[in-house]
C-alpha cells in the first residue's frame, strides 16, 4: 500500500510539475479523534507469555484524542481549479472509559476481566489525493480526497478494576484507508497562504483483519503554506 501511494503521487506530482505554476510546502498542527478498539483481537503480555485476548464490549468510551504535526506539499494546476496533494501526519492518541469487558479463550484461568480501561498509541499518516476549489474569491473554500496509508503503534492497554489492573499490548499494525474533508484557504502574502480545513477518514479499509471493527476518524488542521515557486 505505501509504495501503491509513493508510485502514484510521483507520476502525478510529475506531470503536474511539467504543467504547475505554483508549488506549495507546508508545515502545520491539528487535532484528531478517533474510534476506540471494539470487537477487535490482540495480545496480552503477562509474564513473559503471550495471551490472545477480545475485547467485547466497551461502554461510554470516547474516542481516542490528541494532537498532530502535519507537514503538506500542494500543487496547483493552471486554469483548473483542482490542486494535487500529499503530505504526512502524526498523532499520539488517548482514550478512556468507565467500563469495558474483554475475554481472553480458550483459556479459562484468565477467563474474564472487567473495569475501566486506558489506551493510549500513536498514528503516522500519509496521503495522497486531489482538492477541488468551490469557488476562487479572497477565501477559497475548497473539497478534498485522499488515499491513506495509516500506521499504528503499539498501543497499551490498561484495565482497572479493584482486584487487579491488566496491562495488555496491541502489536504495531498498516492499514489503508480513505478521507473525505474540505476546508478554506486564503493568501495572505504573496508567497504565504494560511489552510484550515478538516476531514472525515476510514481508517481501515484495507487490510481489516477477519472479525476487526472499521475504525473512523475526524481530524481538524492549521497549516501554514509556502510558495516555492
Amino acid at each position: 500500500m505505501t509504495r501503491l501511494l509513493t508510485v502514484v503521487f510521483l507520476l502525478l506530482a510529475i506531470c503536474a510539475l511539467a504543467h504547475s505554476q505554483s508549488v506549495y510546502v507546508g508545515v502545520g498542527a491539528g487535532y484528531s479523534s478517533m474510534t476506540p478498539l471494539a470487537a477487535h483481537n490482540f495480545l496480552m503480555y503477562d509474564r513473559g507469555f503471550a495471551w490472545k485476548v477480545r475485547i467485547n464490549s466497551v461502554e461510554g468510551q470516547t474516542s481516542d484524542k490528541g494532537f498532530s504535526l502535519i507537514c503538506d506539499l500542494k500543487l496547483e494546476i493552471p486554469e483548473m481549479p483542482l490542486r494535487l496533494v500529499g503530505g504526512a501526519s502524526y498523532a499520539r492518541l488517548y482514550g478512556k472509559t468507565d467500563s469495558a469487558t474483554a475475554t481472553t479463550p480458550p483459556l479459562s484461568s484468565l477467563g474474564f476481566e472487567s473495569g475501566g480501561l486506558e489506551s493510549q498509541l500513536s498514528l503516522v499518516s500519509l496521503n495522497a489525493g486531489i482538492e477541488w476549489d468551490v469557488v476562487r474569491p479572497v477565501v477559497t473554500p475548497y473539497l478534498s480526497l485522499n488515499f491513506l496509508f495509516n500506521h499504528f503503534g503499539r498501543t497499551d492497554i490498561k484495565i482497572i478494576n479493584p482486584f487487579r489492573t491488566a496491562h495488555w499490548t496491541v502489536d504495531a499494525e498498516s492499514r489503508g484507508g480513505l478521507a473525505f474533508g474540505g476546508g478554506l484557504r486564503s493568501t495572505v502574502l504573496r508567497s504565504l497562504a494560511i489552510d484550515l480545513g478538516a476531514d472525515f477518514a476510514l481508517q481501515n479499509i484495507v487490510g481489516r483483519k477477519e472479525g476487526e471493527s472499521l475504525r473512523n476518524g475526524f481530524a481538524v488542521r492549521f497549516v501554514l503554506l509556502y510558495q516555492l515557486f
